[in-house]
């Protein structure tokens, strides 16, 4: 452990352990591997706009409950534009995937229109 003073005189001390990474949303540490080839958290999942990140189940949770926004610093996580409307066999409306995530949203029919012509 190593202390020192800043120039402001506060007083700080360092670890010479790394601190394992944790979700800023559990802050449950994320310390299960993959293999023992990689140092990736297992159930980590990285927002590529700021490099935040998270639990998988956490984020999950986050993008359900109808955030499209980084927990921590509020940066977009996908726009209009990646956002896939789809219609699945086991639901009965259109849904929004995004992140590994389906939610059930409902589409006007005429924006609905607009995206079956844009894409056909």
């Amino acid at each position: 452990m190593t202390t020192f003073t800043s120039k402001d005189g506060i007083r700080r001390t360092t670890s010479d352990k790394p601190c394992p990474p944790h979700c800023t949303i559990c802050f449950e540490p994320l310390t299960t591997m993959v293999s023992s080839t990689t140092t990736t958290p297992e159930h980590a999942v990285t927002i590529d706009q700021c490099g935040h990140i998270f639990g998988h189940d956490c984020l999950t949770t986050w993008v359900r409950e109808g955030h499209n926004t980084c927990p921590v610093c509020r940066v977009e996580i996908f726009t209009q534009s990646e956002i896939v409307i789809e219609s699945h066999s086991d639901s009965d409306g259109p849904q929004y995937f995004a992140l590994g995530v389906y939610m059930d949203v409902e589409v006007d029919s005429a924006v609905q229109g607009n995206y079956e012509t844009a894409d056909g």
